[in-house]
């Protein structure tokens, strides 16, 4: 078994190697953590993303990848596993969130995909990445004006104008 990691973070990628050279690479389609930015208070907003991995030299998958989510509190949230297919070293996730009280929402480990390696030997060691939520629930925003709106005010008023005018012209 595998007593010691080092974590390697370089351009987006990050990796995860073991002292006796049992190395995975975890490359992803967004940025972790998840950041939705402000989500108004009963809006929802969906991010989806691929997880994908480079195992090292003789590795192979020992299972088929398993994976957990967490629960965030005050929140509505619909964090759904799309699927892994082992074959391509792949993993789909998609999380919609949507903000039940104000505030900032946070968590570790909103996602950890869970990967058991062998290598040559016998050993099966597990490997472990895990995506993180940070995002902030705002109120709900004012009704806007309607961009029509002000043209109707400005075209009554033309032709209240165009009236006055009219009867005025009479009256002379």
């Amino acid at each position: 078994m595998l007593n010691s990691f080092k974590l390697l973070i370089a351009a987006g990628v990050v990796s995860l190697m073991a002292t006796s050279a049992h190395a995975v690479t975890f490359e992803s389609s967004v940025p972790n953590p998840l950041d939705f930015g402000e989500v108004s208070v009963g809006d929802t907003k969906t991010i989806g993303w691929n997880i994908s991995w480079l195992l090292g030299h003789e590795e192979n998958l020992a299972s088929s990848p398993t994976f957990t989510i967490g629960n965030v509190p005050n929140t509505d949230y619909n964090a759904m596993y799309k699927g892994c297919v082992s074959a391509e070293n792949k993993c789909s996730f998609v999380v919609q969130f949507t903000p039940s009280t104000l505030g900032q929402s946070t968590l570790e480990n909103l996602v950890q995909l869970n990967l058991l390696i062998s290598s040559g030997s016998s050993a099966v060691d597990e490997v472990t990445y895990s995506y993180s939520l940070n995002t902030t629930g705002v109120g709900i925003n004012p009704v806007p004006l309607p961009a029509a709106f002000p043209l109707l005010a400005g075209a009554l008023s033309l032709l209240g104008f165009l009236g006055w005018r009219r009867k005025r012209m009479a009256v002379a």
